[in-house]
């Protein structure tokens, strides 16, 4: 490298590995969020980032469910098992979030 250049900041690798851990971090801590202190809201910021279509995109995975005993990790707030049960299958669902739990037997009463 020529002395006294300074590469652009989006060309630099080191420049480019920091923000990516950057927006991995902030991501990351959104994600906490909204899967645990603010899982409330998580039904309207899928409905949002889908433009409405969140419970169609989940319904659409019905097809290709074979069985008559279900068990669904990272459940959520209970969309797909609610229509799993409406099929009259035998769902089980496991959520690492106590709070998506919570959300989920709400739904599903």
């Amino acid at each position: 490298m020529r002395q006294g250049f300074v590469p652009l900041r989006g060309t630099n690798p080191c420049f480019n590995f920091v923000r990516t851990v950057r927006v991995k971090t902030l991501l990351r801590f959104f994600f906490r969020l909204l899967y645990h202190q603010f899982a409330f809201t998580y039904d309207l910021v899928a409905a949002t980032v889908s433009l409405g279509r969140w419970k169609d995109w989940v319904r659409s995975v019905l097809p290709f469910v074979q069985g008559a005993r279900i068990l669904e990790i990272g459940h959520g707030p209970g969309h797909l098992q609610r229509a799993l049960l409406e099929r009259n299958l035998l769902v089980f669902g496991l959520d690492e979030s106590s709070q998506m739990g919570r959300l989920a037997r709400h739904n599903l009463t």
